[in-house]
């Protein structure tokens, strides 16, 4: 290997040499701005990019390109790991060769992440690659900070078309053009989920299959109270309500305040989430079972996530979304065999793919190499068990039944490299499946994904633009509200009833209409009724 790359510099150094004694340069792909606020439009952005070839080999020769430097970045749960630089280094060897290409890895925590896109984006830093999380794509819209990838999906990505297909591609669309590019992975949720311990519910005598609604967890949730009165029965993930997936039944629409509902199956009509009779009973329920002594009074005060509180013993369930291999991995986190309970079925809408994404910065120095960065990325088995699982026999072995496990090197201590996060990267239906896992776990979520009723407006992504001022009031109220309504610590009736009244004041009726207007364009214009 050290030999190819010697050859390969030896080349660049010639063509390099040969465009000197031309006069030919390479034009410089974008300027950055001046200030935040003279961030170009996404298409000025693109027409003053590289204009060289980029047309890679499939062969394992270098690919014509000249050498570039890509800077891609991506949030992790756990932040930067100790093994980075060893990733970075393989990946390396695999993108100098093939595109040219040399990969600075920019892992950043998941707390940090969203806050330091925003300054690197705005001072213009050097991106290539980034991961846009679905709470800052209006935002980084709204500024003009990513490219239109709309024509470059289709001229240096086809292969990450093939991989995820065209319909979860477009829900990256905002007014009519392509943004951001959903990894595959879980693409569906089943709602209504609720992660409870396997041995509390078959003690109390019960089923997953005996659970079909959220009625039939009254039954469950008193008996286990009854044989364990001094564990929390059903708690929150660190200081939330515990409302989320097992109470929520809309197509959120981005914001969650004006939704479609029956997650949008039905129709198209844009309507309150607060004033639907679904949240109101699900109110309800929380407030019955906090009565009963099943939620804890303290339960905004949770620091910690559901799973780390039923491995400590002091909780039974959370609420958490359903998809194939949950069980398995809630598991591995709850240090007890769990299951997962689902009452409202299986759904997708724009928001789920739209949670991880990848795209393009404004900046990038050349939108078309990045492209093409991120196919190999999404079609490259090699780069995506790098980035999922680390290296083959440092960080993991390859068992005899095509499973993977800790590496023996390892000989028990941690490993260097576990980000637990191959959803991020790209493609995650073609990385190795972990042990305990079934070996058909990315083909069961493939036809998951497939199988999951799909909202009429997927596809449709608000733009709110005109309303944020109303977004931000809505907001604030809703905050000061949620977790007393939607975990049962207070009254109901009277609470909702003060909440919607705020929530008129703060214009939550302007977003419905301007949402149900934009909707109503883009349902006309995609010819759905």
């Amino acid at each position: 290997m050290k030999r190819r790359l010697i050859s390969v510099m030896l080349a660049a150094i010639l063509i390099l040499a040969v465009f000197a004694a031309c006069g030919g340069t390479e034009k410089n792909s974008s300027k950055a701005p001046e200030s935040s606020s003279s961030a170009p439009s996404s298409s000025e952005a693109q027409s003053s990019t590289t204009e060289s070839s980029l047309e890679s080999s499939d062969d394992g020769e270098p690919s014509g390109n000249e050498p570039m430097n890509l800077v891609v970045a991506y949030p992790l749960i756990n932040g930067v790991p100790q093994d980075n630089k060893l990733i970075e280094a393989e990946i390396n060897e695999i993108t100098q060769e093939k595109l040219n290409d040399t990969i600075e890895l920019m892992p950043i925590s998941m707390g940090n992440y969203q806050q330091q896109m925003q300054l690197m984006l705005a001072s213009a830093e050097k991106l290539d690659c980034f991961v846009i999380r679905s709470n800052s794509f209006n935002a980084y819209y709204s500024a003009n900070q990513m490219t239109d990838l709309s024509d470059l999906i289709h001229e240096y990505g086809q292969g990450i078309i093939d991989a995820v297909g065209q319909s979860f591609i477009d829900a990256g669309k905002l007014d009519g053009k392509l943004y951001g590019i959903t990894t595959n992975r879980d693409l569906a949720v089943g709602h209504g989920g609720l992660v409870v311990r396997q041995d509390y519910m078959e003690e109390a005598g019960y089923k997953k299959e005996d659970i079909k609604t959220i009625d039939d967890l009254d039954g469950l949730f008193a008996k286990v109270h009854e044989n364990h009165p001094d564990v929390q029965v059903i708690t929150s993930n660190s200081g939330s309500s515990i409302y989320g997936t097992l109470g929520m039944s809309f197509d959120p629409l981005t914001d969650g305040f004006a939704v479609l509902r029956n997650f949008g199956l039905d129709d198209l009509t844009v309507v309150n989430a607060f004033a639907t009779d679904e949240y109101k009973d699900y109110c309800l329920h929380a407030r019955k079972w906090y009565e009963a002594g099943y939620i804890s009074a303290d339960i905004a005060a949770v620091t910690e996530g559901g799973p780390s509180q039923v491995k400590a013993g002091r909780a039974f369930a959370y609420n958490n979304r359903y998809k194939p291999g949950a069980d398995n991995q809630e598991s591995k986190m709850c240090g007890t065999p769990v299951v997962t309970l689902t009452v409202l079925g299986d759904a997708t809408y724009t928001s789920i793919p739209q949670s991880f994404m990848w795209g393009i910065p404004y900046s990038a120095e050349s939108p078309e190499r990045s492209m093409e960065y991120l196919n190999e990325q999404y079609t490259n088995p090699e780069i995506m068990n790098l980035l999922a699982w680390g290296i083959e026999g440092t960080h993991y072995d390859i068992t005899e039944d095509g499973h993977i496990t800790a590496a023996a090197a390892l000989n028990g201590a941690e490993s260097g490299y576990n980000p637990s996060a191959g959803w991020i990267f790209g493609n995650q239906f073609i990385t190795h499946v972990w042990e305990g896992d079934e070996l058909d776990l990315y083909k069961n979520l493939k036809a998951f994904n497939d199988g999951a009723d799909k909202s009429k407006a997927f596809g449709f992504t608000f733009n709110s633009d005109s309303v944020l001022t109303e977004i931000a009031a809505v907001q604030g109220v809703y905050d000061q509200y949620k977790i007393g309504l939607e975990s049962g610590l207070v009254d109901t009736e009277t609470t909702l009833d003060q909440m919607l009244s705020e929530m008129e004041s703060a214009g939550i009726q302007k977003i419905i209409d301007e949402k149900q207007r934009q909707l109503d364009e883009w349902a006309a214009a995609n010819g759905v009724s």
